[in-house]
């Protein structure tokens, strides 16, 4: 017996014409409109993921509630963020965040009328080939359409230090400003949120992934119900070496440690080097091979919530055996504070990167500013000084106080890739003129240096950072004599910053 299929049915399974999709899905697409920066005046883009851009897109996720989803990296930084909705401009607040996916939900700060919420699809169901259209604001220009073809399978990346996986590649043209847009199916149904372009001119060249929406649902989700994210832990630091991916902490009560593994790193050979015979090494998870963290990251947020099989070796050349581990979900860091405190109490000031942040503080950091910023890297050193901006550098001569904060076991992880431990790093410290006042856990070290020779004494952090001799054996020793390196380090870094 026949059936006739309901209108539902038939929407579900028939492709929708591309005006239809458009006329149905691009009032509930907006722009992010921002405050300008000197960047708004070039597009010249080299991916989605820029920090801060002068525009990006949104999408409206449930229009009874007033929920928005849009890309963090477009809302990070923002005292204000407002949609453009067609002839509306609608202000919103910020409500929660979740890093690992680029995400960043938002509420309308006024009960408004908003058009119905994008219909969502299952992304799963994508295959290779299959058609998908993009809509989004690239360059500011709102409520922009193109299309192309499902172009390969579900990507995994490291954005930032941290893995983004299931990301569905694409080639629906897009630019920046589509940051937080949607990508379609054929019927129409929001299976992904566009985050990243991959391009070595700063525009499309054919490659970009969006995060899948059924992954926006749960993170939302959770978000709503208890206004933070978890993420899988098996409660292990690692180092990738030259033997494999080495185990050099273990967390006292984590997955691991309830299991009872034991894995450390020693520096007792007259060389200083590490010696990795009571070292456990990760060979594969669940039957695949793996060579670095940004793998074993990957493989667990893949394996979301299901336990998991490990590999193990014992030292470089020792026994391999296997163990199955069920992950716990331990509390994300808080974006959502570490963006008020980069607001309201200190700034970046010089290169930064996953080993160390170099930061001003221009309103006394808490402890739990400093813990903040220790999740992101394990080197954190502040600037107190009198004076405030890069401009104090060339404003005259004054004494600045130095603190570097170092987290033990994440900096041992990164310290061992390049063979040093943390007895070199205290000595380098040391050398640097730097004392020692807090161990434990956390280290901390304090100086007082002149501000024309602090740029130097930064090239020397970032040299330690990295597991490097400073540039010159004499580096550490001349920090002491005003001005000697200054100006040969400014030259390096290309002149002196503006004047603020």
């Amino acid at each position: 017996m026949l059936h006739q299929q309901t209108a539902k049915q038939q929407r579900e399974s028939n492709p929708l014409d591309i005006k239809q999709i458009y006329r149905e899905v691009a009032p509930s697409v907006g722009a992010m409109k921002l405050p300008d920066d000197d960047r708004s005046k070039s597009h010249h883009r080299t991916n989605l993921d820029e920090i801060r851009p002068s525009y990006g897109s949104a999408f409206i996720f449930d229009s009874e509630r007033g929920m928005i989803v849009t890309n963090w990296h477009v809302a990070r930084g923002q005292k204000e963020l407002s949609l453009k909705l067609g002839d509306q401009t609608i202000e919103l607040k910020l409500v929660g965040v979740d890093e690992s996916l680029d995400l960043a939900l938002l509420k309308t700060k006024d009960r408004v009328r908003l058009p119905a919420a994008v219909r969502r699809g299952d992304p799963s169901k994508l295959e290779v080939g299959d058609m998908v259209y993009a809509i989004g604001s690239p360059f500011g220009f709102d409520n922009t359409l193109s299309r192309g073809i499902v172009s390969g399978p579900p990507r995994s990346i490291n954005l930032a230090d941290r893995p983004m996986v299931k990301l569905i590649q694409h080639d629906a043209t897009v630019n920046p400003g589509n940051s937080g847009g949607v990508l379609l199916n054929e019927r129409g149904e929001v299976v992904g949120m566009n985050t990243v372009i991959l391009s070595q001119s700063g525009g499309f060249q054919g490659f970009a992934l969006a995060v899948p929406v059924d992954l926006i649902e749960r993170s939302v989700k959770e978000l709503l119900a208890t206004g933070k994210t978890t993420r899988p832990s098996l409660g292990l630091i690692t180092s990738s070496t030259e033997h494999g991916l080495a185990i050099t902490h273990v967390q006292p009560g984590g997955a691991a440690d309830r299991l009872g593994l034991v894995s450390a790193v020693s520096f007792s050979n007259r060389r200083g080097e590490p010696d990795f015979r009571d070292t456990l090494f990760i060979t594969e998870i669940n039957g695949v091979p793996v060579a670095e963290q940004a793998d074993l990251h990957a493989a667990l947020a893949r394996q979301r919530g299901e336990p998991v099989k490990l590999g193990f070796r014992k030292g470089p050349k020792g026994r391999a055996f296997e163990l199955t581990i069920s992950p716990d979900e331990v509390e994300s860091p808080n974006a959502m504070a570490l963006d008020e405190c980069m607001q309201t109490r200190a700034k970046i000031i010089g290169p930064s990167c996953e080993h160390i942040r170099l930061v001003s503080e221009y309103k006394p950091l808490t402890s739990g500013d400093i813990r903040g910023l220790l999740e992101r890297s394990p080197f954190v050193a502040v600037v107190t000084s009198p004076k405030q901006g890069l401009g104090r550098f060339f404003g005259g001569r004054s004494e600045e106080k130095v603190t570097v904060h170092v987290d033990r076991f994440s900096a041992l992880a990164k310290l061992v890739e390049y063979g040093r431990g943390i007895a070199w790093l205290e000595r380098g410290l040391e050398a640097a003129g730097f004392k020692k006042t807090e161990d434990g856990k956390t280290l901390r070290f304090e100086r007082s240096v002149s501000n024309d020779s602090a740029m130097a004494l930064f090239a020397v952090l970032n040299s330690l950072a990295h597991g490097e001799e400073p540039s010159s054996g004499t580096d550490a020793m001349m920090l002491a004599i005003p001005g000697v390196l200054g100006d040969a380090i400014l030259r390096a870094w290309g002149g002196p910053p503006p004047q603020e």
